[in-house]
């Protein structure tokens, strides 16, 4: 039985922290899957939080093909706000920090394209880079996309890009700092890099805690905006933006989970569209906006 617990805070000697290597770290939750145990823990000298040791060490392991959530469950609600409210002020930013109306993209990890084609529709020259086949598929007949099929750790090109994205994947690889460094090699000298991830210091987790929904096995590594900056910096970019947005999108699972699937409230969740279960979740949305504890971070880098 795969399942996540509190433990009592205490120090311990791990893996050395992924950011700053420093040996020591503070244990908050243990996670048991397939019969063999992890640990979350914070690192005792930058405390960034990560899962040691990995479930999914193997990179074979980490291609998610699931395309429900990826399509947002279908809600065009839900794809409407997202578009306008999330990806749009991206793109604009993007545009303001390059001083270009366009230029050539990699997306990496875009999943089954529906972002992609936002970029694209912008008049970007987007290229998707996409482990998963099924996913990769989707992207190539629903939006006509150019998609390779890969991981980044074995992708390489000659040609070099304007905008490089990177869209909830940087919480899923083992060594973010030597992925970031590739990634820089890929990315021209006045290239902008755009990372989002979750924020492990949200209202919602603080809400939810272990009942949170840390999409495990799959996350591996989990940012805030201190470690997430440190990250970036670290990998030799210069960062020129951070924000937050809100994103209950598994506030209804977490609540499910504290209910339990059997009970009633529980069941409806599961039945109603995902945009009005998460209209439900409005105050908790609104205090993480007020007090800086959204769900997602995006930071906008540069190369130094």
């Amino acid at each position: 039985m795969n399942r996540l617990l509190k433990s009592t805070e205490k120090e311990i000697k791990c893996t050395s922290c992924p950011i700053c290597h420093y040996p020591q770290a503070k244990i908050f939750y243990v996670y048991s899957y397939e019969g063999n145990q992890s640990e979350i823990v914070e690192c005792c000298q930058c405390q960034h939080w990560w899962i040691d040791p990995a479930p999914l060490a193997q990179l074979s392991l980490r291609s998610m093909s699931s395309v429900e959530d990826e399509d947002l469950f279908s809600d065009k609600i839900l794809g409407f706000f997202h578009r306008q409210f999330i990806i749009l002020p991206e793109i604009r930013w993007v545009r303001k920090l390059t001083g270009k109306r366009g230029g050539k993209v990699l997306d990496i990890a875009c999943g089954t394209g529906r972002v992609t084609s936002v970029w694209q529709n912008e008049n970007f020259d987007v290229t998707g880079l996409e482990a998963s086949s099924i996913r990769s598929q989707i992207c190539r007949e629903k939006y006509g996309l150019n998609v390779i099929t890969g991981f980044i750790e074995n992708f390489n090109s000659e040609e070099k890009f304007d905008v490089i994205t990177m869209r909830h994947i940087l919480e899923h690889i083992g060594n973010p700092i030597v992925v970031l460094e590739k990634v820089k090699s890929l990315l021209k000298d006045d290239g902008i890099l755009s990372v989002t991830v979750p924020n492990i210091r949200s209202v919602g987790r603080y809400i939810f805690q272990e009942k949170h929904e840390w999409v495990l096995p799959w996350h591996l590594h989990f940012y805030y905006p201190k470690t997430l900056i440190a990250l970036v910096e670290r990998a030799g970019f210069t960062s020129l933006k951070l924000y937050q947005k809100p994103s209950p999108l598994w506030y209804p699972d977490s609540l499910r989970s504290v209910l339990k699937e059997n009970n009633f409230i529980a069941r409806i969740l599961a039945k109603i569209p995902r945009s009005f279960s998460m209209a439900l979740f409005a105050p908790i949305v609104l205090m993480g906006v007020v007090f800086g504890l959204s769900d997602n971070l995006t930071i906008l880098a540069k190369k130094k």
